[in-house]
């Protein structure tokens, strides 16, 4: 139209990012190894088996989340299940003054299990100071190096997904060796479905969000009381859905 004129312009502003649907679960079991009690954070059964290990036969928590992840489920939050008396391998490594008498550090498995056997540790002073612990376990290679014994303790605890250890004193070094952890003790025999409960309550909090909770493999004639009832109350408390 004579008089008008028409212009085009790409304006900026905010944009609305759709956020994908994720599938929270909370799910907890016996498993060959890792933390006990503990909530971990799983985004694909690969991360799973990093951390706690492959199929056991008196388990169905792997073959679980394996179906929960091939059908979309993106976010699992898994506590491993131990008994009672459940003990982890350890080790103390000394340090330079002198290697058969003074105690500088104790590495202890993440957590119970005849498992820790395996894990084999190189540790020592590198030339021009400071302190190194290599960890190894299976195809699992762990580096970890710092200025001191002290923080070479933060460092370890910070980041392996192996052990944890604590500075025991010493003059600040640490000898050269090469032992593994002893072998700890699940008491896998012992875990009934109420143990597998208490992995749940103890480990999942309601400040990791809503989701759905499952105890895979155990049913409400396990034990002598009845699990599903707890699980359910417990569940509501914590705005989450129990599946049966």
């Amino acid at each position: 139209m004579p008089g008008v004129s028409i212009r085009t312009a790409t304006r900026s502003g905010p944009v609305n990012t759709p956020v994908p649907e994720t599938g929270r679960y909370f799910v907890a079991g016996i498993t060959a190894r890792g933390p006990a009690n503990q909530a971990v954070k799983c985004r694909s059964l690969a991360e799973f088996e990093v951390m706690f290990g492959g199929r056991v036969p008196t388990s169905y928590l792997h073959d679980d989340l394996r179906v929960f992840f091939e059908e979309g489920g993106t976010e699992a939050w898994v506590s491993r299940a131990v008994g009672g008396a459940a003990t982890v391998g350890t080790v103390t490594l000394k340090d330079t003054t002198d290697p058969a008498a003074v105690d500088s550090v104790r590495v202890d498995a993440i957590g119970p299990g005849a498992w820790s056997a395996d894990v084999a540790l190189l540790a020592g002073e590198p030339t021009g100071g400071g302190a190194f612990l290599f960890v190894s376990y299976g195809p699992t290679q762990e580096v970890h190096k710092a200025d001191s014994v002290e923080a070479l303790v933060g460092k370890v605890n910070a980041t392996s997904r192996l052990v944890r250890a604590t500075h025991l004193g010493g003059n600040g070094t640490l000898a050269q060796s090469s032992p593994n952890l002893s072998a700890g003790d699940d008491k896998v025999d012992t875990v009934t479905a109420s143990t597998v409960l208490n992995a749940v309550t103890t480990a999942f909090g309601a400040e990791l969000g809503t989701g759905a909770v499952a105890l895979p493999g155990y049913s409400a004639t396990v034990d002598s009381g009845n699990v599903y009832v707890d699980l359910i109350t417990w569940a509501k408390t914590t705005r989450r859905v129990a599946l049966m």
